[in-house]
């Protein structure tokens, strides 16, 4: 289902992304075939234009102009629909991540499972070796606990990964999610081996490999330096 649904999105961004060429393609057709053959691909997703456009072989300049002007209507509305579906996805991002911090809002002490402090001076790798140690000297009550957090925030970024181009992706939005996971990665030792004895359930944990990171950027808004991540990738083969 989740494949599915991600395959419906992809479609409807590409056609938002045809869609926005519109006004600009048709203002530099010369001809009516010229205007036949671009709103072919547009014509597949509305079956009345598709009609209208054939009933202009015989229409009047008056009608053409009409008939664009319908178009840009159209264009509009579907740039309206997909505009409100992407803001709606980032809410819902927002409010899938919100189980991770009501989470830890219960329970303060295992903040350090899930993410270095604001204010920590470790390294990646020194705080995920610190994590570790702490993890194996727990207690059974704790380390369900910390299990029960980290399986949370591993379907959170699985879901969100499968969702990721139905973000806006002018403005970079999914590559500060993007980044996010990384630093959980790196930092939570407890999750990597969570994606480690489960790769076939988190189609995620492939991809947040040092090697795949760089290509699941999307755009270059907040895109990470390719030193950075380099050096992520250093510190998590260290930690293997």
């Amino acid at each position: 289902m989740m494949r599915r649904f991600s395959a419906i999105v992809i479609r409807v961004n590409e056609h938002a992304s045809l869609c926005a060429q519109w006004g600009t393609v048709l203002g530099s057709l010369a001809t009516l075939a010229a205007l036949a053959v671009a709103y072919e691909a547009f014509s597949v997703q509305n079956t009345q234009l598709k009609e209208q456009i054939a009933a202009q072989t015989n229409a009047s300049a008056e009608e053409r102009e009409r008939f664009q002007r319908q178009l840009d209507v159209q264009r509009k509305h579907l740039d309206q629909f997909v505009r409100a579906f992407q803001n709606q996805q980032s809410a819902t991002f927002y409010t899938q991540v919100n189980t991770t911090t009501r989470f830890l809002q219960d329970h303060p002490s295992l903040y350090d499972y899930f993410k270095k402090r604001p204010d920590s001076k470790l390294s990646a790798k020194e705080h995920s070796d610190r994590v570790k140690a702490r993890f194996d000297k727990a207690s059974a009550e704790e380390q369900a606990l910390v299990l029960i957090g980290v399986e949370a925030l591993a379907d959170f970024m699985d879901t969100a990964y499968a969702q990721r181009e139905t973000l806006r992706p002018d403005t970079g939005e999914w590559n500060t999610w993007w980044n996010y996971f990384v630093d959980c990665f790196d930092e939570n030792p407890i999750l990597r081996e969570m994606f480690d004895a489960n790769p076939d359930e988190y189609a995620v944990a492939e991809m947040l490999k040092p090697e795949n990171r760089e290509q699941q950027y999307v755009g270059d808004a907040h895109r990470r330096k390719a030193k950075v991540s380099q050096a992520a990738g250093r510190s998590v083969s260290a930690l293997r």
